[in-house]
């Protein structure tokens, strides 16, 4: 018999050996591999850098694990994230930088806003992180009052402030009065400074074309308040509201009296029961028009928050607030775009009531509590137009101030954030500072600050 052509024996041969792998268990393979995955983890990064920038992110993990990541590389999953493979369980850090991007007439800043840097991959995790950059403004600005010389006062962009170098403020103005109680803006963009000299109060005024950059010794307009005053806010058509500790009401200039430039005479005087305006150090309106009193109350009064509304603002009268907080040692306050109230309580504590507590007459507990260092102390806060929350602190060891953000992202957290650091003095340097922000949120005035 004949032998078969050769390529017919290997094509038997063949033949042969698939049916012989046919016939093996099919799930030998697969075990090894569902068990590798099993006792690893995998994560995929989708990261959405500013359009035409790459970012490099530093992964850090268990046994000195370390990768750089570019977001230029190609990935591998539909959206174009970078999926990591065989990553061995435990904790996980996520350097996130952020990014200046230079434009013709203000920086901008890029930063992931609520991404945490920490997280845990467990065995057969499939976790994915979404990287979301987004630009902070850098038309606003900061004004606040210079670290240990309450009568300079600065503005920084936010787009300088949040690029971490640290800058001389651009606009420096530099008041005669030693002692600023607070200070705000108005409509058309003057800014306006209370200050105190023994038992007299003066209201100074810089025109909006004063506050530019190089002129730092123009001439205000001023108004003497005659008694001494230690807080007041601005109202939407231009008056001026204020608050006495010693004669402990709350007085109010009409816009019409501020023009005529004789504050001797309020329009309104105000007091107030339950002990709502015991020793009033600070004020703010909130979008509904009513004003939000901060007391420091007395030797047998309890420091409180209280509100009264338009109805209660537009004639002089004996006064009970329509919704009164206890809150210990109160401080500063600031309003969000979403209407909830933020206090600083007992220095290193900021509270939050949301909208809906405001809303009962009853005193409600905070929603949140955000505790900074025991070591700082907050002198005053405020809100810019994208919900940022910018907080002067001072540092009792060793007497620094230091200006820092907390993002939406942060506060809406019930953890302890950690905040970003934009201005710090050196040791020595510190002492109360005054801040507002420009744009405020929407809706909301500009208020001053208590000191």
């Amino acid at each position: 018999m004949a032998r078969p052509p050769l390529t017919v024996l290997r094509a038997l041969a063949l033949s042969f050996a698939a049916l012989l792998v046919a016939a093996l268990p099919a799930c030998v393979g697969e075990d090894v591999d569902q068990d590798y995955q099993s006792q690893s983890a995998q994560l995929t990064l989708a990261i959405q850098p500013p359009p035409g920038v790459s970012v490099q992110l530093v992964l850090s993990g268990p046994d000195h694990f370390t990768r750089t990541l570019d977001s230029a590389d190609a990935g591998t999953d539909a959206d174009g994230g970078i999926v990591l493979t065989g990553l061995v369980p435990g904790s996980y850090s996520l350097e996130i930088p952020a990014v200046v991007v230079p434009t013709s007439l203000v920086d901008t800043v890029w930063a992931d806003d609520a991404q945490e840097g920490t997280f845990t991959l467990a065995a057969g995790d499939q976790l994915e992180k979404v990287i979301d950059y987004s630009v902070r403004p850098g038309s606003g600005s900061l004004w606040l009052t210079q670290f240990g010389d309450a009568s300079a006062l600065g503005s920084w962009p936010v787009a300088a402030l949040m690029a971490g170098e640290n800058p001389a403020a651009p606009v420096q103005l530099l008041s005669s009065y030693s002692t600023l109680a607070g200070f705000a803006l108005d409509s058309t963009g003057a800014l306006w400074l209370l200050a105190n000299d023994a038992q007299t109060s003066t209201f100074a005024s810089f025109a909006a074309a004063q506050a530019v950059a190089g002129q730092s010794q123009p001439t205000p307009g001023v108004l003497q308040a005659g008694g001494r005053l230690d807080a007041f806010c601005l109202d939407a058509s231009g008056g001026i509201f204020a608050a006495s500790q010693v004669e402990q009401r709350l007085y109010h200039w009409s816009a019409a009296t501020v023009a005529s430039g004789n504050l001797l005479t309020p329009d309104v005087s105000l007091q107030g029961a339950a002990g709502a305006l015991d020793a009033p150090i600070g004020l703010a309106f909130d979008a509904t028009g009513s004003l939000w009193v901060v007391s420091a109350g007395t030797a047998n009064t309890s420091g409180s928050v209280a509100r009264f509304e338009p109805r209660q603002l537009a004639a002089s009268g004996y006064y009970l607030p329509t919704v009164q907080l206890a809150v210990d040692s109160p401080g500063a306050l600031a309003f969000d775009a979403q209407g909830d109230l933020w206090i600083v309580s007992s220095g290193s504590s900021l509270l939050e009531y949301t909208a809906s507590q405001l809303g009962g007459a009853d005193a409600a507990e905070p929603a949140l509590t955000l505790s900074l260092d025991a070591d700082e102390s907050a002198n005053s806060i405020a809100f810019d137009a994208i919900g940022d929350l910018w907080v002067s602190l001072q540092h009792a060891s060793d007497s620094s101030s230091a200006l820092v953000m907390f993002t939406p992202g942060q506060l809406a957290k019930t953890a302890q954030p950690a905040p970003f650091e934009a201005l710090r003095t050196q040791p020595g340097r510190g002492g109360t500072s005054l801040l507002i922000v420009d744009p405020t949120p929407a809706a909301l005035p500009l208020a001053g600050a208590p000191q």
